[in-house]
C-alpha cells in the first residue's frame, strides 16, 4: 500500500468514527428520558367530589367551585305571638330645665306605676332613651339664635308577657302620663322562637332533597349524599302597631290592639354529591 492509499484509509476511518458519534448522540436525545423533558404536562386526574375519574385540564376547573348539585331548601310556619314589646315615654317642654325635668319625672313615675299594677315586672321595664336639650328659636332676618325653653324626652321599652292585657296596659299608661305621654309603636313576637326552628330545619332539608332529586333526574345522574350544608338564616317578621300617639281624655274607650300572626321563614343551602 503506497503512502497515498494509507492517507485515504485513515481519513475514511476518522469519518466513520465521527458519523458513529453523531448518530449515538441523536439516539440518546430521542430516548424516553429526553422526550419527557421536551413534553409539557397538559392533563391530570381531577379528584373532586362527584368526579368520574376522567382526565381534564386543571385550568378548566375553577378554583373554589362546588362539585355537585347545589340547592336551597326553604320552610315557613305561621305562629301566634305571645309577647308584646311596647315603647312608651314622656315629653316635657318648659321655660326652665328644672321644671321640664320635674314634670317629665312625675309623668314617667305615674306610667311605671300603672305598668307594675298591670303585672309588668321591673325586669321587663328598661330605659332606652333620655334626652335633655334646649328649645331654640331662630330669627330669620339676622340669623340670631334664642333659647326659649327646654325639652326633656324619656322613653322605656316594656315587655308585656300577658299579651291579652296589652290594650289595658297601653290605656292605663297613657292616661297616667296625661298630655306628656308618648307611644312609639308596638311589636309582637314570640318569646322563644328557637323552639320552632327544629321543625323548620327538618322541613327545609326535605325541601332541599326534593329539589336536588328533580335536578338530578332532569340531568340523567344520581343524587348522592350531602357534602355541604349551611343554614341561610331565619326571618322572623315582627308585626308593628301604629307609631306615635299622645295622651289625653277618652278613658271610657279601650284602644283596640290586634296581635295577629307572625310568619317564620328558614332556609338551608345544601350541596349533594353526584353519583353515576
Amino acid at each position: 500500500m503506497n503512502r497515498y492509499n494509507s492517507v485515504l484509509v485513515v481519513s475514511a476511518l476518522m469519518f466513520a468514527a465521527a458519523a458513529f458519534a453523531l448518530v449515538g448522540w441523536r439516539w440518546g436525545d430521542a430516548s424516553p428520558a429526553g422526550q419527557a423533558s421536551l413534553v409539557s404536562p397538559r392533563s391530570s386526574i381531577v379528584g373532586a367530589a362527584g368526579s368520574s375519574g376522567s382526565i381534564a385540564n386543571p385550568q378548566d376547573v375553577p378554583v373554589g367551585q362546588p362539585r355537585g348539585i347545589s340547592v336551597t331548601g326553604e320552610a315557613k310556619s305561621t305562629v301566634a305571638p305571645d309577647l308584646a314589646l311596647l315603647n312608651i315615654g314622656v315629653e316635657s317642654a318648659e321655660a326652665t330645665v328644672g321644671r321640664a325635668r320635674e314634670r317629665a319625672a312625675v309623668a314617667m313615675e305615674a306610667i311605671v306605676s300603672t305598668l307594675r299594677s298591670n303585672g309588668v315586672e321591673d325586669r321587663d321595664i328598661q330605659t332606652t332613651y333620655l334626652n335633655v336639650m334646649p328649645d331654640r328659636r331662630y330669627n330669620k332676618p339676622d340669623g340670631a339664635e334664642t333659647v326659649v325653653g327646654y325639652r326633656v324626652n324619656h322613653m322605656v321599652a316594656v315587655k308585656v308577657r300577658n299579651i291579652h292585657t296589652i290594650s289595658k296596659v297601653v290605656d292605663d299608661a297613657v292616661i297616667a302620663g296625661g298630655d306628656l305621654a308618648r307611644v312609639h309603636g308596638i311589636q309582637f313576637t314570640v318569646n322563644d322562637p328557637n323552639s320552632l326552628y327544629a321543625g323548620l330545619r327538618r322541613q327545609a332539608i326535605e325541601d332541599a332533597r326534593a329539589k336536588g332529586e328533580q335536578l338530578a333526574n332532569a340531568s340523567g345522574v344520581g343524587l348522592g349524599g350531602p357534602i355541604y350544608i349551611s343554614e341561610g338564616g331565619a326571618a322572623f317578621p315582627v308585626f308593628r302597631g301604629p307609631p306615635g300617639g299622645k295622651g289625653g281624655d277618652g278613658a271610657q274607650y279601650s284602644t283596640p290592639i290586634s296581635p295577629g300572626e307572625n310568619e317564620i321563614r328558614l332556609s338551608v343551602q345544601v350541596v349533594y354529591d353526584i353519583s353515576y
